[in-house]
């Protein structure tokens, strides 16, 4: 009952522990000198949040993609991907209420 109140009042209360337990479920695969790439989960709720890390993953790449790749702007790299992902996220949404 705590969890179904918490993810109804707190924003971003589900994918920060869906972060979470992803991370307790990947990080041990990591080097321990961390000299492997670390572990970024992609996490989104059902209507579309995106968890923290996941927002920071996308800005990093909208800023790479700006400096190195010579893309128009680091904000229409960013718009163009989170539309892309929006539109995934209510396929899925789409999917479970026609097999419901």
């Amino acid at each position: 009952k705590d969890i179904v109140r918490m993810a109804g009042s707190e924003p971003g209360h589900d994918a920060r522990r869906r972060e979470e337990r992803k991370h307790q479920k990947y990080d041990k695969h990591l080097t321990p000198d961390g000299s492997q790439t670390s572990v970024v989960p992609l996490v989104f709720e059902h209507f579309g949040r995106w968890g923290k890390e996941s927002q920071d993953c996308l800005d990093h790449l909208s800023e790479y993609s700006y400096d190195m790749l010579g893309r128009s702007s680091a904000a229409d790299f960013r718009n163009h991907w989170l539309r892309q992902f929006a539109i995934i996220v209510q396929r899925c949404n789409a999917r479970v209420i026609i097999r419901s």
